[in-house]
């Protein structure tokens, strides 16, 4: 018989119980079952035994070593630190459970038996491992056998699994980084391999990720922030490319701010067909000379360029950047491209009338001196109001229309008051028609 002591102290991950020292054995078989050792498992209520079965499979002693593992760097295991299966054993060892593990071990069939003993060596209690030959039935399984799992904590151990916890109903969309989870049970359940990790109330999905997709930390209780919103990011660019259902989803996302598709700036997370998609149906619903932006400052600067404002929140603004610019940048890039200036004697003559008309009805009624010049702008725009230079641009096709005319005169003289969108230019736009109204009763003898 060889006794092995593992240099592992019983206070090490104080917070691990039953259902962590289950997660660690049942993790060690799915991480072999991924590499062909084909596993099994059977829960035994009468004897209240758990047995998970890998066959084929076998441990060396050196596995018993602290960070001695297979799994090293190899991109389909949930386990990398070589510390699963004794630390899960430890837990289990801990919380009265008797676990023994029947080895084939390069052939020659041997008997684990586990226990919590002091030991001389470290004047500690350690985790001690007994070795024994023995002629098992079936000598091509490696093979835990947990005792003195209740069926009430064999229930509570279920949870941790995907395929076999109590989540109700859900939908799975499958991507190369893994399955996104739909259901009401299951909304912010994070899973690696099937296995439960965690759980993110801010989700707005579940996540059962590849192995290989993200990073966990060394208890692989949590799942590192930026690698988790990374991953993420890229199963909903994969769903989102690939229907509208999806993409819509993905939409309504963005717009939230939702963690689910934050990351979605990034180039290596959002691909450009993706972006030129959101931004296509950005487009259709606020027209082409809208632009998403993320604060007030923002929406103010735009219009003063005529560009409508859309607010859409931090990462739809982001993710919409990459296709229309910032919102900095588009207001250069108008500012580059030249106004032609119409003079006014080649205007027509409906046009000269409707011009003087609106004027004449405007500044009378106390207005800041303008300047207005006529303009063909390049675009939909239809005037714009500079006021560091006291003048006003209309654009020469709203000169039609004597209605139309009156109507852009207004909203930019009344930009003198502020920004598109603020309380003081809609007061002082509505101030404006009131006043020009009441004048036209008044010399049509209404008393109102």
């Amino acid at each position: 018989m060889a006794t092995y002591e593992l240099s592992i102290s019983t206070k090490y991950v104080p917070n691990w119980g039953i259902k962590e020292g289950v997660r660690e054995i049942m993790q060690n078989a799915i991480d072999a079952n991924a590499r062909g050792f084909d596993m099994s498992f059977k829960y035994l209520p009468e004897s209240q035994t758990l047995k998970v079965h890998n066959k084929s499979a076998f441990l060396s002693p050196s596995s018993l070593l602290m960070g001695e593992t297979e799994k090293a760097g190899v991109g389909d295991q949930i386990g990398e630190f070589g510390e699963g299966y004794k630390l899960g054993t430890l837990a289990l060892l801990r919380a009265g459970k008797q676990v023994t593990i029947f080895n084939r071990c390069a052939e020659v069939p041997q008997r684990w038996n586990t226990s919590i003993e002091y030991s001389d060596k470290y004047d500690a209690r350690v985790v001690v491992v007994k070795s024994t030959k023995i002629n098992p039935q079936d000598k091509s399984n490696l093979t835990f056998q947990i005792k003195g799992i209740t069926p009430e904590e064999w229930e509570e151990c279920k949870k941790i699994f995907l395929e076999w916890g109590s989540y109700g109903s859900y939908e799975s969309y499958n991507t190369p980084q893994g399955d996104v989870l739909y259901g009401d049970n299951i909304k912010g359940c994070l899973f690696v391999g099937g296995i439960f990790i965690e759980h993110n109330k801010d989700l707005v999905y579940g996540y059962n990720f590849n192995p290989a997709s993200v990073t966990l930390n060394r208890d692989r209780q949590t799942i590192t922030g930026w690698s988790l919103e990374y991953t993420t990011g890229r199963m909903w660019n994969h769903l989102g490319d690939s229907d509208m259902e999806h993409l819509v989803a993905v939409e309504g996302m963005l717009m939230n701010n939702a963690p689910d598709v934050r990351q979605m700036s990034d180039d290596y997370v959002g691909t450009s067909t993706l972006v030129e998609k959101l931004a296509e149906r950005f487009q259709e619903r606020h027209g082409e000379e809208a632009h998403p932006v993320n604060s007030v400052e923002e929406a103010n600067s735009l219009s003063f360029s005529n560009i409508v404002a859309v607010p859409t929140g931090d990462a739809y603004t982001k993710v919409l950047e990459r296709k229309f610019g910032t919102a900095t940048s588009v207001v250069q890039e108008k500012a580059k491209q030249p106004i032609e200036e119409i003079p006014t004697y080649e205007l027509k003559e409906d046009e000269q009338r409707n011009l003087g008309l609106a004027l004449g009805l405007i500044q009378r009624e106390e207005v800041t001196p303008f300047n207005v010049k006529v303009v063909n702008f390049h675009g939909d725009t239809l005037g714009r109001c500079k006021q560091s230079e006291s003048l006003i641009l209309v654009a020469r096709k709203v000169l039609k229309s004597l209605e139309e005319t009156l109507t852009v005169l207004v909203h930019e003289y009344s930009h003198v008051a502020g920004h598109d969108g603020e309380a003081s230019f809609h007061w002082a736009e509505r101030q404006l028609w009131a006043k020009i109204t009441m004048r036209l009763l008044e010399e049509k003898n209404i008393s109102v």
